[in-house]
């Protein structure tokens, strides 16, 4: 039986090769969860690159324009200053791999660095069963399944990554199996049918689906990535795109100053994006089947994307700096 309760602090997507204030957007979310006596807490990948710079496995034409400044940028460094001030942390902490965690390692080198146990893993806190889950695959023309390692995947056509591979969907159904009560499912790319979502979300939801009608019990899919604020269900599945702590990617049609010229030449990805003023991240409770979310509200930095003629239908929910607060039950 579990007890009454679990509770944690997410957050998706802090960015910190583009954010010139990654240290203390997260010593804000560190502060709100020893505030809150969360009983762990969890990023949901693209956190950080590591202070070299490892070749890229794809050509300079298809490297992104984010990619290609970081190889020459000088403030890597404190990616690894800012995820030892997550890794120092007492509270409990999880982590899940970001496709952009894999720009500069192969997937070895990404879960020795964010002290993971495996690209795909499970873990329990107060009797509660949570679930992470690994999205960077490439299936290749002949069907193939690869890890995304040192940027290789910028070469591959749209229709040809995200997956979950195979030896993995098999493994998620074995735990399903074995989990009684609500199901937490962490993942970096939604894996819900939407934007950017993994190509094999129609076999990975009737999983899912078959959990919750099997069980009665809540099943909850929440992911990062998309850097947006958007909750759908499909049958009896929750699926939660969590936004992201730091910004939006707006792209180089939208570039602008943000925070001034000698910060912004000092990071000059941060011109692309349209920041949070406050960090955005939400504590979560888990009661049996109900989860509750408070979220963040905040204002963006610089000209809003409106201002700046985003249209609004590049993306499937509007930008907006906030992370809703809602609950979900069954």
């Amino acid at each position: 039986m579990n007890p009454a309760s679990v509770t944690f602090g997410i957050f998706a997507d802090i960015h910190t090769e583009i954010m010139p204030d990654g240290k203390k957007r997260l010593a804000a979310f560190l502060d709100a969860c020893e505030k809150e006596q969360v009983d762990f807490i969890i990023q949901l990948g693209d956190f950080y690159y590591p202070s070299h710079r490892s070749p890229l496995k794809c050509p300079p034409e298809q490297t992104p324009v984010n990619v290609a400044y970081a190889l020459h940028a000088g403030n890597l460094s404190e990616g690894e200053e800012i995820f030892q001030l997550f890794r120092s942390c007492p509270i409990p902490h999880y982590s899940v791999l970001g496709n952009h965690d894999l720009d500069f390692w192969n997937k070895e080198e990404a879960i020795h660095a964010l002290d993971m146990p495996a690209p795909y893993y499970s873990f329990t806190a107060n009797g509660f069963h949570f679930i992470v889950l690994d999205g960077n695959w490439y299936r290749d023309s002949s069907g193939i399944f690869h890890p995304y390692d040192h940027g290789d995947y910028f070469a591959c056509k749209s229709n040809e990554l995200p997956w979950l591979d195979p030896q993995q969907l098999d493994w998620l159904e074995n735990e399903l199996n074995k989990i009684q009560g609500p199901v937490v499912i962490f993942s970096h790319q939604s894996l819900h049918d939407q934007l950017y979502a993994i190509h094999n979300h129609n076999l990975l939801h009737q999983l899912l689906r078959q959990k919750a009608q099997r069980d009665g019990n809540l099943v909850v899919s929440i992911n990062g990535h998309n850097h947006i604020d958007h909750i759908v269900q499909k049958d009896q599945v929750w699926y939660w795109n969590l936004n992201s702590m730091s910004n939006c990617w707006l792209g180089e049609d939208f570039a602008t100053e943000r925070y001034g010229a000698q910060t912004d030449n000092a990071y000059p990805n941060v011109r692309y994006t349209v920041p949070y003023q406050e960090p955005l991240f939400a504590i979560a409770v888990l009661n049996n089947n109900t989860l509750e979310i408070t979220g963040r509200e905040s204002c963006f930095i610089g000209p809003s994307p409106d201002e700046l003629g985003f249209p609004a239908n590049r993306t499937f929910a509007p930008v907006s700096a906030k992370v809703s607060s809602f609950t979900i039950s069954v």
